[in-house]
């Protein structure tokens, strides 16, 4: 879903945000589950428990989604569509890193 909403989008500018957008309570659930990436890479590696990074990933797709329902990507103002379409792209790339790490390709399109 998230390279689909992302082709949809004229381009990606990756410009400074203002610190202003009001960032609702799905953004802010998938921010923290983003910032949680590494820890549970390292948890997944030392434990040599992959199932850990599977839950997070799981996790990380149904946050998605929910924020995908709840709120125009697409459709926002400016700063808040630019917002949400480098927070959609961060969720693609790390859903991609982390099923390369368990050794599953990452579907272009679903």
């Amino acid at each position: 879903r998230t390279q689909s909403v992302l082709k949809k989008s004229e381009k990606i500018e990756h410009k400074k945000l203002s610190e202003e957008i009001n960032l609702k309570v799905e953004g802010r659930n998938l921010l923290r589950l983003l910032t949680r990436f590494p820890e549970n890479v390292e948890e997944a590696a030392t434990r040599y428990a992959p199932n850990i990074l599977c839950t997070y990933l799981f996790e990380l797709a149904q946050s998605f989604n929910l924020f995908y329902q709840k709120l125009s990507i697409l459709k926002a103002e400016d700063d808040a569509k630019d917002f949400r379409l480098q927070l959609t792209d961060t969720v693609g790339l790390t859903l991609k890193k982390g099923l390369h790490l368990l050794g599953i390709a990452a579907p272009e399109r679903m």
